[in-house]
């Protein structure tokens, strides 16, 4: 068998470049085949510039293996045989930025056939969240807008939740902020983390003040204050939030409230 590869190039003035790939008998050997021609090209929707993909082929019986030129790429490939695209996504991508084709890139020969495959390059979008079923996580085309988001509250045990407090984002155009949810634009890889913080149920009640004490504070709590009569009352507090209890607690004429003990949770409250 004997194989000859032509390739037509481009002068300054001409920007096409046009790639054949011929397969021939010598003619001692030859016999009559079914051959059928295909022209394939490639583009690239955004940025960059992948590795070519590689034009799987048979000719003449023979496994063919082309990277694809700019321009019009024209092989001779042997009839009802399989060719296919490699690799999807193609040389230059990483675990963050890509370039990937929606298109079919396998077939079986059996007619002349053209093709122009398209490459998006994308870029993904890293969503890092303990709690709060985070969304958003994927492969973004270059440009597009994501959206992100947790729910928060998110629940814990009994008695527990958590509250995200901010986010810290990190590539260019990545938010930083408290939304639970926000959107960014995918100019470059983006990942976004999410903070919580840890809160807890907690009923504080007391016994032995009464109506005497009238609106005078019997509890501070981080920094807010409860008469005898807000009490009990379940707050979710943050982890670490101190409490204290007053004393005394004036009542009426000549009569005062005094601590004597309590029981449960300590401050700082830490669960």
């Amino acid at each position: 068998m004997r194989k000859k590869q032509y390739e037509k190039t481009s002068n300054q003035n001409n920007s096409i470049l046009i790639s054949l790939s011929i397969c021939a008998l010598a003619g001692s050997q030859a016999k009559a085949e079914i051959i059928w021609t295909s022209t394939l090209n490639y583009t690239v929707n955004g940025w960059g510039s992948p590795t070519p993909p590689t034009f799987n082929y048979y000719c003449l019986g023979e496994q063919m293996q082309s990277p694809l030129g700019t321009g019009n790429n024209v092989f001779s490939v042997d009839d009802a045989s399989a060719w296919s695209l490699t690799p999807n996504p193609p040389g230059g991508s990483t675990g963050t930025k890509q370039w990937i084709s929606n298109d079919v890139l396998s077939g079986t020969a059996t007619a002349d056939f053209t093709y122009t495959f398209t490459y998006y390059h994308q870029y993904y979008l890293t969503v890092n969240s303990a709690y709060g079923s985070p969304t958003g996580a994927a492969w973004y085309n270059a440009g597009d807008s994501a959206t992100f988001s947790v729910s928060t509250p998110a629940t814990g045990t009994t008695g527990t939740q958590y509250l995200l407090t901010s986010w810290a984002g990190s590539g260019n155009g990545a938010y930083s902020g408290s939304n639970s949810s926000s959107i960014v634009t995918m100019d470059n890889p983006i990942t976004e983390t999410a903070n919580w913080q840890t809160q807890y149920l907690v009923t504080f009640t007391q016994t032995g003040i009464n109506s005497d004490a009238g609106t005078n504070t019997a509890l501070t709590l981080c920094g807010s204050t409860y008469s005898w009569n807000a009490l009990p009352s379940n707050v979710w507090v943050n982890s670490g939030t101190t409490f204290s209890w007053s004393s005394p607690v004036t009542g009426s004429l000549g009569e005062q409230f005094v601590y004597v003990s309590d029981s449960g949770l300590t401050s700082p409250i830490t669960g």
